[in-house]
């Protein structure tokens, strides 16, 4: 299986090849649509109100020649614009894989990214547990020292509370009965 055979690299070639094809035909299209863009701009912009020709005079005749130009531009946006649905419209719709290929495709990728997402959270979920459990060990540790180290300075209340306690109030703790 080190040398592929010829069918295989036929149909390479030839998706290559039809991969490039249909990349032009796009560069192409998108480039007449930006020429119909482009032109049809012009419809948006404000045009100067013309008066109707009474007389025949110099200003008359320019107004006829721009008369004429924008209608030559607007023809010519018309057919940039019919060019370019023309080289749109036959790849507009057209679908490689039947439908059903299509569902199966997107529900093995939807299962596949399913998985790992399932992977993820586990293994995120191990690892908070780990953390959890160093955790807890570590402020249970904190809590006993601090503990430990504060006993010094209350343990002289505590037992003279103790000692209150055991007497039913009758020894305050300091020696002294009431």
């Amino acid at each position: 299986h080190l040398i592929p055979s010829s069918t295989s690299l036929q149909t390479a070639y030839h998706k290559r090849f039809q991969r490039a094809k249909d990349i032009l035909n796009m560069k192409v299209a998108n480039t007449l649509l930006l020429i119909a863009a482009i032109g049809s701009s012009n419809a948006f912009a404000p045009q100067p109100q013309t008066k109707p020709a009474i007389a025949m005079s110099a200003v008359d005749d320019d107004a006829a020649v721009s008369s004429r130009r924008s209608a030559l531009l607007t023809l010519g946006n018309a057919a940039a614009t019919l060019a370019a649905v023309a080289a749109v419209a036959p790849r507009a719709a057209v679908a490689d894989e039947s439908a059903e290929d299509m569902v199966a495709r997107i529900a093995a990728n939807s299962a596949a990214a399913n998985e790992a997402a399932r992977a993820k959270a586990e293994k995120a979920g191990a690892d908070k547990a780990k953390a959890k459990e160093g955790s807890s060990s570590l402020v249970l540790g904190v809590g006993a020292a601090g503990v430990a180290l504060t006993l010094p300075f209350f343990l002289p209340n505590l037992l003279r509370l103790g000692s209150k306690l055991s007497s039913g109030g009758e020894d305050d703790g300091y020696g002294a009965k009431k």
